[in-house]
């Protein structure tokens, strides 16, 4: 098997993840975050983790890739965001993940 990426501006993806997450714990539905964790959520810092690409076991056209960020308090890992974008770049999901 080979994979080609070409063309990826990885910072660009992280900075997408980033506007994610904003997006995320600003949501007025999503209101109740701030009660998840023990310190305020817009005081978490994020920084870059990694990019994993999903292949479909159905087809190799049809892929997602995981952008995923950690959420760090005063040099603590508190949790992780993903923000997941499909073969045509366009956001599908994302996950918020707290560590207990």
């Amino acid at each position: 098997m080979k994979i080609e990426i070409n063309g990826i501006d990885v910072s660009l993806l992280f900075q997408r993840a980033r506007a994610g997450f904003l997006n995320c714990i600003n949501l007025s539905e999503n209101g109740y975050l701030e009660d998840e964790l023990a310190v305020p959520i817009r005081n978490v810092e994020l920084r870059d983790n990694d990019i994993r690409i999903i292949l479909s076991s159905k087809t190799s056209e049809l892929y997602q890739l995981e952008i995923g960020v950690k959420l760090i308090f005063e040099e603590k890992e508190l949790g992780d965001y993903i923000y997941i974008l499909d073969e045509n770049d366009q956001a599908v999901d994302d996950k918020l993940i707290f560590y207990s």
